[in-house]
């Protein structure tokens, strides 16, 4: 699993942890923040949700261009609907979110 979930103390901490590549954003990461976003949101508990990436060089390189989507039409449709869903989520979570 490339993304972490932490909640504590009202905080949701969603963490990209891929820092020898800079938490590159791949089809399959940007499942996981998904899923972990929407595990923040239907969570009671948590008041704001905190987004960072692991390591010290970047919080993301941004798209993961080694990956399958790259060269496939399809793929890079899929993932730009995730990267929608995963805004979605965060625009009408109901929830503050930092990054």
């Amino acid at each position: 699993m490339t993304v972490r979930y932490e909640a504590d103390g009202g905080r949701a901490t969603i963490t990209i942890d891929d820092p020898e590549r800079r938490n590159p954003l791949s089809v399959e990461v940007m499942d996981e923040l998904v899923e972990a976003t929407r595990r923040a949101v239907d969570d009671p508990e948590v008041r704001v949700i905190v987004y960072t990436g692991a390591g010290d060089r970047a919080f993301s390189a941004g798209g993961d261009l080694s990956g399958s989507f790259v060269d496939d039409p399809v793929g890079l449709h899929r993932a730009r609907g995730k990267l929608a869903d995963l805004f979605r989520l965060m625009l009408r979570g109901g929830k503050p979110t930092v990054a």
